[in-house]
């Protein structure tokens, strides 16, 4: 009975060791290695998320920007062609009452406009279903070429559903960049289109 009782202890003894010896030696590799092993306190966090493909227009840099036909404050029907008119020109896709897009509007009234090249231009796009400018708005969109666009062709053709976004296109009408969206900063390659200090 002894024997039993001395060989089960033996038996209970090697598994802890066992068990404790493999731990040891998974964490002296991670030690190694300079890895550390990945728990729920540990892990990496998630990557920054991008914006899914419904809210990517289908267009992109290196194409030419859609020509199609829009309204003017005064109410006529003109293109975008005709807009751009041969200057790079940053095209800022708006709609009133959308907090970033507000923050767009103030943050390049600010920190762009002041360092704009002579030739460039700034075209505020609102869906066609905007109404006035509230008066937060007035001030920003002063000096600036307002055109509304046909909302559901753009959502339809050109998969165009995300506010606010930037898009910047040289004097040929060649899109530069794409921004989507606003984060209180603008992608340097705005600057560089835009800016004398991109240059």
């Amino acid at each position: 009975m002894s024997i039993l009782r001395s060989t089960y202890a033996k038996i209970i003894i090697s598994t802890i060791l066992g068990t404790i010896g493999i731990a040891g030696g998974i964490y002296l590799g991670f030690a190694l290695t300079g890895e550390r092993p990945q728990t729920p306190w540990s892990a990496a966090p998630p990557p920054e998320p991008e914006f899914p493909p419904e809210k990517r227009p289908v267009f992109e840099a290196g194409d030419l920007f859609p020509t199609v036909d829009c309204i003017d404050v005064d109410g006529n029907t003109t293109n975008f062609e005709r807009v751009i008119d041969g200057r790079p020109t940053a095209f800022l896709f708006v709609q009133y009452g959308c907090g970033p897009c507000y923050e767009l509007l103030r943050f390049w009234v600010e920190e762009i406009d002041p360092i704009l090249i002579p030739q460039a231009q700034v075209v505020i796009c609102l869906p066609d279903d905007a109404g006035e400018p509230p008066t937060p708005y007035e001030n920003l969109i002063h000096g600036k070429t307002v055109v509304k666009y046909a909302k559901n062709l753009f959502q339809k053709t050109y998969n165009f559903v995300l506010y606010p976004t930037v898009v910047t296109v040289d004097k040929s009408g060649f899109i530069q960049h794409i921004q989507l969206g606003f984060d209180q900063t603008l992608d340097i390659e705005v600057y560089r289109v835009m800016t004398r200090s991109g240059r």
